[in-house]
């Protein structure tokens, strides 16, 4: 199973900042596939369910460039609920928005 996750315009500083967001991306295991379409990226999510550590880089990631971290919620199990609906986390209103974090 596979998901995909949508990345519009994402805003790089530099040539090198693109070329470190590209060179994260292929740290991820989880991420199996990558391609843009204009402004548009697409990542491949193929590991699921997706483990913490991969989880936590795409996060990172996501975050770091301004992505579309609301998209990452479906990743959320039984498993990483705890730490993924914590309020205190720098991820939470990018995923939950104001969700709270009791439900």
């Amino acid at each position: 199973m596979t998901v995909t996750i949508r990345c519009e315009s994402l805003p790089y500083c530099s040539a090198l900042d693109e070329r470190a967001f590209f060179e994260w991306i292929s740290r991820i295991p989880a991420i199996t596939k990558v391609w843009g379409e204009l402004e548009v990226l697409y990542l491949e999510v193929a590991s699921l369910p997706i483990d913490e550590h991969d989880l936590r880089e795409l996060l990172a990631l996501l975050y770091r460039y301004d992505g579309p971290l609301d998209q990452l919620r479906q990743f959320e199990n039984k498993d990483n609920r705890k730490w993924l609906r914590n309020p205190e986390a720098f991820w939470f209103p990018g995923v939950y928005g104001e969700l709270d974090a009791r439900t």
